[in-house]
């Protein structure tokens, strides 16, 4: 009790531990995931890696949102019992709607808050579950030590609804970096804003970003992914598209071509909301040439995918009369037609690339037709004719200027 006493509820403990015996789980020693296995493994279940997984993340193991969850879930048909009275995962899960006990129990720490502490919470919701107080004080036209001040003392130490995580450094920028200390809160938060409050916020969250990171290029790429997603959300496609171009060019340059293939991809399907312009042809050539190398790199030269892509990044040359990338999409289309063991297509092709390469006078772009034409003789067996294209290519390679058609063909040629 407050003032030394016995509390009341001890004889009950006694009584319980008398029949029972152990009954008390240490839950500031047990690990979240030990929790969340053995609440689902409590009942007969088919539930597997993924879910444990993604229930881990939602509730971090925490125990009353964990049982809260798998009971509405339950309850909400989200888990439903098989022919066994198995729990397996029903048709109409959805990890971003919180049950009503959940958002319940959240709801009635969150309306504890000061107004202006709600409000910067729902921006930090905005951005993530991993927030920076100066995007929140921007956001918000607070202070930035205000700001930190708020987060640290109401936020963390007395409500424990968000935790400091560091700081961090974009060139000469300091950012304090913040997490919510479960991510239901930011789902319940992120939740609670209608759609126009949604996208004003994430265009505001975009462009402070932006601001913070400036001119710094490679930290600005770092971010790129973030920036597209919210831009995405605020309506403009137009930034969100050129974003998810730039994370998808710096995933390639990092061998994350499974990553780059999702930035790229995700900027193809947002072009098609735009207007067929001039400008969207272009932008379009751009991603279609981008994605096709990590798609030959992580699936196989000859998938389809990547003749898809070569093909329509050729119909988008023609239409806008770029000569130039033209040679990107032949380049490809003779990389597909010799994985596909067409060679003598592959030749004809080849051949296309180091004619155009010639007209269009600049090395770079000779020596990838003089290495197309290389390639493609050999497996038809003209090995004198394809050494002398391989020596021509070694001769006018220059390291400095053409290794970055490694990243355009998937291979450097020399």
């Amino acid at each position: 009790g407050r003032s030394g006493e016995q509390h009341p509820v001890q004889p009950l403990i006694h009584e319980f531990r008398r029949d029972w015996g152990e009954i008390e789980v240490a839950l500031d020693r047990a690990e979240g995931r030990q929790i969340v296995e053995a609440l689902l493994d409590n009942e007969p279940n088919q539930l597997g890696a993924e879910f444990r997984e993604t229930l881990y993340r939602q509730t971090r193991g925490h125990p009353l949102f964990t049982i809260e969850l798998l009971r509405g879930m339950q309850e909400r048909g989200d888990l439903v019992q098989d022919s066994e009275s198995r729990w397996v995962v029903g048709p109409t899960l959805d990890w971003e709607i919180l049950t009503p006990r959940v958002e319940a129990v959240i709801a009635q720490r969150v309306e504890r808050l000061a107004e202006p502490l709600k409000k910067a919470l729902s921006v930090a919701s905005v951005e993530g579950e991993t927030f920076t107080a100066e995007v929140v004080a921007r956001t918000q036209a607070v202070d930035e030590q205000e700001m930190v001040a708020s987060l640290s003392g109401e936020l963390d130490r007395r409500h424990r609804l968000i935790r400091a995580q560091g700081i961090q450094r974009a060139a000469d920028q300091r950012l304090s970096r913040y997490r919510f200390r479960h991510i239901l809160f930011q789902t319940y938060l992120y939740n609670s804003l209608d759609e126009v409050e949604r996208a004003r916020l994430h265009e505001q969250v975009g462009t402070a970003l932006e601001t913070l990171y400036g001119e710094h290029i490679e930290e600005m790429a770092a971010i790129a992914p973030l920036l597209a997603r919210h831009f995405e959300r605020a309506g403009l496609p137009a930034e969100a598209i050129a974003y998810y171009q730039q994370a998808g060019n710096r995933a390639v340059r990092m061998s994350a071509n499974a990553e780059a293939i999702v930035h790229l991809t995700g900027g193809i399907e947002l072009l098609k909301t735009l207007p067929d312009t001039p400008e969207r042809a272009e932008r379009e050539l751009a991603l279609q040439l981008a994605v096709a190398v990590p798609i030959m790199t992580t699936k196989s030269w000859a998938f389809a995918e990547a003749d898809r892509a070569y093909t329509r990044a050729r119909e988008l040359c023609e239409e806008i009369g770029d000569t130039s990338q033209l040679l990107m999409a032949l380049a490809g289309d003779r990389a597909f037609r010799t994985a596909r063991a067409d060679h003598r297509a592959s030749v004809a092709v080849a051949e296309q690339c180091l004619d155009l390469a010639q007209r269009l006078q600049d090395p770079l772009h000779e020596v990838q037709g003089h290495y197309e034409l290389a390639i493609a003789l050999t497996f038809v067996g003209e090995l004198g004719a394809s050494l002398a294209h391989a020596e021509q290519v070694m001769a006018l390679y220059d390291p400095q200027l053409h290794s970055s058609l490694a990243y355009l063909l998937g291979q450097d040629p020399a």
